[in-house]
């Protein structure tokens, strides 16, 4: 295509594709995302708005900035080659001697500044975000917002580090290929035990309270989900007799191995001393610390209460929520 015949749009698209262009482009937008910002920061610096505009544009700069532009290629020397199948050479009529072609090298992987500032910048909002969420220096309003936008910019610069091959996940385990568990009749039926033994347990568990036949239930369940799912050789019968002696086994020589492995050195006799220290400051004194009580202490006392009076809670909802 001529350049009498190129459009407006092709005109836009050839400029663009050429670095030159591309910098300039990037450099131009950080500058008047910082303009922006620093605008914003004079009428209205409360709405917390020009931190995302500046941190915007310190990325247009690191993106402009990176762009190498080249220079200007040198004219290409004409074919030899071609010159030497046109013109008839002595060196054509003999046969050219035989060279062993090396294999290509890889082409380098092209790293730039990028692959190392990705996942810091997102770690860096994220944390920014937090701080913002939690310390709240601008008002409740603004600094939720402000957070929820440094969140999403930490999103970003997270997903454009997976995708720019930053960071790789392990996304299948290695360790135990080859035993994994055959499932027969008698697996599938353990399981279907344990699903129903589930089932009474969390119906059991009705006004959030545990109660002690629901209990017995859950862990019925629990022992036939770990023999439905375990790894292990031969029979189940074979293996559920076996257990007793095997522990015992276990036990002895973990027991032989630690009267053969416990050595006295000074890192072991610091780490008991700091650990009698540590003993002596949590019980010493109890009638006196904490001078005072403080409303955790208080509402901890409630939840004992409740216990010692057969409410036994499986969540308990005041001061915020408590575990049993």
């Amino acid at each position: 295509m001529s350049d009498d015949n190129k459009s407006l749009w092709d005109w836009l698209i050839e400029r663009w594709n050429t670095p030159r262009w591309k910098r300039w482009v990037r450099l131009l937008a950080s500058g008047v995302l910082a303009a922006l910002g620093g605008i914003l920061l004079a009428t209205s610096a409360k709405s917390g708005d020009w931190l995302v505009l500046f941190f915007l544009a310190g990325l247009f700069l690191i993106l402009g900035l990176r762009i190498e532009v080249p220079e200007e290629p040198l004219p290409l020397a004409p074919d030899l080659r071609e010159e030497a199948q046109t013109e008839e050479t002595p060196a054509a009529r003999w046969p050219a001697p035989v060279v062993e072609e090396t294999p290509p090298a890889e082409p380098r992987k092209n790293i730039g500044i990028l692959a190392f500032l990705r996942l810091p910048m997102a770690a860096a909002a994220a944390l920014a975000a937090q701080w913002v969420s939690d310390a709240r220096p601008l008002p409740i309003d603004a600094s939720q917002h402000l957070g929820w936008e440094l969140y999403a910019v930490a999103f970003l610069f997270l997903a454009w580090a997976i995708l720019a091959g930053d960071v790789a996940f392990v996304l299948e385990s290695k360790i135990g290929i080859g035993q994994r568990p055959t499932f027969d009749r008698r697996r599938f039926a353990f399981l279907l035990c344990a699903l129903v033994f589930g089932v009474l347990a969390y119906l059991g568990f009705y006004g959030g309270m545990f109660r002690l036949l629901p209990l017995i239930v859950l862990a019925l369940a629990l022992g036939y989900w770990w023999i439905a799912l375990g790894d292990y050789a031969g029979g189940i019968g074979e293996k559920i007799l076996d257990l007793p002696s095997s522990l015992r086994a276990r036990i002895r020589g973990a027991g032989k191995s630690a009267h053969n492995g416990i050595m006295i050195s000074p890192w072991s006799i610091l780490v008991l001393l700091c650990f009698a220290a540590l003993v002596v400051y949590r019980t010493v004194n109890l009638n006196a610390i904490p001078p005072e009580m403080t409303s955790d202490h208080a509402e901890k006392l409630v939840n004992v209460v409740d216990i010692l009076q057969g409410r036994t809670y499986i969540f308990f909802a005041n001061n915020g929520g408590r575990e049993a």
